[in-house]
């Protein structure tokens, strides 16, 4: 009965980390624009569209991604987005 369960478990497990294709720095520009529009608004929907971005950033960032998503966890909006700022303004071309 295990087994069985199992397999359609199996299916709704989100793809593994390595068979993602990861977004090009210019999609994650346009993705950050709009968490920027979040965060200068004070909208909670700022920790959702940091999650969804959340691999790619650190994939591109390292660090600094971190950094920012502590800021948005702490509901620190106000740092967040002038690290966010800093980000866009160094971030590989």
């Amino acid at each position: 009965a295990l087994a069985q369960c199992s397999q359609p478990l199996a299916a709704l497990q989100p793809e593994a980390a390595g068979s993602r294709t990861m977004a090009s720095w210019p999609q994650l520009q346009v993705q950050l624009q709009q968490l920027r529009t979040l965060l200068l608004t004070d909208d909670l929907r700022s920790q959702e569209a940091y999650e969804a971005l959340r691999q790619d950033l650190e994939q591109h960032l390292g660090e600094p991604a971190l950094v920012l998503g502590r800021l948005i966890d702490d509901f620190t909006y106000d740092q967040a987005l002038s690290t966010l700022d800093e980000l866009l303004a160094t971030a590989p071309a």
